[in-house]
C-alpha cells in the first residue's frame, strides 16, 4: 500500500525549498482539472450556470479560475442587468396583473403568479451575492477536487467507472437541465397566456439556474459517497494482510479527513444559495398541492393533471437534496464508524489499535461527518419529514382561505338577492 505523496516537480529541488506556485505550476502541467473525474462529469452544470450569467468562470493554465474583469463575469454582469432592465420594461404590465390577480379571489393561477413575481427581486441579491463569496468557494473546491483525486489515486483508484458511464453521466445531467428549462418555460406561457413570454421566459431561467444549484449539491455528495464506499473497501481488503496495519490504519484516516473536509467545502460553497433555492421549492411545493387538490375538489382531472408537475418536480427536488446529504454522512461516517467499532483488534497489534480508536474518535469529532447549511440545519432524511409536515401545515391554512373567501362570496350573493 503506497502513502499519499504530494506531487513533486522533478528537477532535482530540495524539499524545503518548494513553494505552493511550484506545486500550482506542476499541478497545471499534469492538466489534473481535465484528469478529474468530477470536473468531467459536472461539466453541464457549469455550462448551465456560465451561460445563465450565475458562475463567470474561466479555466486558465489547467486551473479553473475567476475574475471579476473577465470576459464570463462581463457577459454575466450583462445577463444580470438585461434581467433587471426586462422588470422595469414590463413594470406597468407587472403592476396591472399584480393589481387584478389581488381583486380576484384566491385561486392557483393568482396565488402562483404573484408569488413568482414576489420571488424575483431575492433571486437577483442572491445572485450577487454568489458572485463575491460563493464563486470563489466553488472555484477552489475543482481546484482541490482535482488535486485530491491525483492524491488519493496513489492508494487506490478513484475512477472504476467505463467510458460510456463517465460520457453518460454528463448528458443525462444536460439532457435533465435543458428538458426542465424547456418544460418550465412552456408550462408558465400555457397558464398565463396573458403575460409578455419575454417576462415568462426569464422567470423560468431564474427557476431553473437555482436548481443548477441543487443539482449540483446532489452531484457533489454523490460524489463523496462514492469516494467513501471505495475507502473502506479498500481499508478492509487492506487489512486482511497484517503486515503494516497500523501504517494502512493511519494513511485510511488521513485520506478520510482530506475527504471530509472536502465534504465540508462543498457544503459551505453554496449553501446560502441552495437555502434560498429550498424555500422556494418548499413554497411552490405548498402551491402545487393547493392547486391540485382545489382542481380535484372542483372534479376537474385534466386541471389536476397539468399541476402534478409541480408537486412531482419541487418534492423530488427536496428529497435528492436530502438523500444525498444522507448518504455521504451514512457512508462516511455511519459506516466507517461501525466497521471500526466492529473490528477484530485481537488479530492487530497495539499500534493498530490505538490508531483504531484515534480513527473512531476523529469520526466522532466530527458528528459522525454530518452535513449542515453552514450550521443551521443539518441535511438529512429526517428534514424531509420536517420539510412534509410544515407543507401540510400551511397547505391546511391556505385551504381554510380559500373555503372562508368562496363562504363569503356565497353569503355576499345571497343577501343581493332579490326577495320573492
Amino acid at each position: 500500500m503506497k502513502n499519499l505523496q504530494t506531487v513533486v516537480p522533478s528537477r532535482g529541488w530540495s524539499g524545503k525549498y518548494i513553494t505552493r506556485s511550484m506545486f500550482r505550476r506542476e499541478y497545471a502541467r499534469n492538466q489534473l482539472l481535465f484528469r478529474s473525474e468530477y470536473y468531467y462529469m459536472s461539466r453541464p452544470i457549469l455550462w448551465l450556470q456560465r451561460s445563465f450569467g450565475r458562475m463567470p468562470y474561466s479555466v486558465i493554465s489547467g486551473w479553473l479560475r475567476h475574475s471579476n474583469w473577465s470576459i464570463s463575469f462581463i457577459y454575466a454582469v450583462f445577463v444580470a442587468l438585461v434581467n433587471v432592465g426586462s422588470h422595469f420594461y414590463y413594470h406597468e404590465h407587472i403592476t396591472d396583473a399584480w393589481i387584478q390577480t389581488m381583486r380576484d379571489s384566491v385561486n392557483f393561477k393568482s396565488v402562483l403568479f404573484s408569488y413568482l413575481l414576489v420571488t424575483q427581486p431575492p433571486t437577483c441579491f442572491v445572485t450577487i451575492y454568489s458572485w463575491l463569496y460563493e464563486l470563489p468557494r466553488i472555484v477552489k473546491c475543482y481546484n482541490s477536487t482535482a488535486i485530491l483525486e491525483h492524491k488519493i489515486s496513489g492508494v487506490f483508484p478513484t475512477s472504476t467507472r467505463s467510458r460510456c458511464t463517465r460520457l453518460m453521466v454528463p448528458f443525462g445531467l444536460a439532457s435533465l437541465l435543458i428538458a426542465s428549462l424547456v418544460v418550465g418555460s412552456l408550462l408558465l406561457i400555457l397558464r398565463f397566456r396573458e403575460q409578455p413570454k419575454i417576462l415568462l421566459i426569464i422567470i423560468a431561467i431564474n427557476l431553473i439556474a437555482n436548481y443548477s444549484y441543487n443539482a449540483l449539491w446532489c452531484f457533489n455528495f454523490f460524489f463523496i459517497s462514492d469516494l467513501a464506499a471505495k475507502l473502506r473497501k479498500h481499508m478492509l481488503l487492506c487489512l486482511q494482510d497484517k503486515k503494516n496495519c497500523s501504517f494502512k490504519l493511519k494513511t485510511c484516516r488521513k485520506i478520510w479527513i482530506s475527504i471530509w473536509k472536502q465534504s465540508q467545502s462543498y457544503a459551505q460553497s453554496i449553501a446560502v444559495t441552495v437555502g434560498y433555492s429550498l424555500i422556494i421549492n418548499s413554497i411552490l411545493f405548498i402551491i402545487g398541492c393547493y392547486g391540485a387538490i382545489a382542481s380535484f375538489r372542483s372534479n376537474d382531472i385534466l386541471d389536476v393533471v397539468e399541476k402534478l408537475p409541480y408537486v412531482l418536480v419541487t418534492f423530488i427536488n427536496a428529497a435528492l437534496i436530502f438523500e444525498s446529504s444522507y448518504q455521504a454522512t451514512d457512508k462516511l461516517g455511519n459506516a466507517f464508524l461501525n466497521t471500526l467499532v466492529f473490528l477484530n483488534k485481537d488479530s492487530v497489534d497495539q499500534e493498530s489499535v490505538e490508531e483504531i480508536e484515534q480513527f473512531v474518535d476523529t469520526i466522532n469529532h466530527t458528528r459522525n461527518a454530518a452535513i449542515t447549511l453552514r450550521g443551521y440545519m443539518t441535511m438529512d432524511r429526517t428534514l424531509l419529514v420536517s420539510f412534509m409536515s410544515n407543507s401540510i401545515t400551511y397547505l391546511i391554512v391556505l385551504l381554510q382561505f380559500q373555503g372562508k373567501s368562496q363562504d363569503s362570496g356565497m353569503s355576499t350573493s345571497n343577501s343581493t338577492s332579490p326577495v320573492t
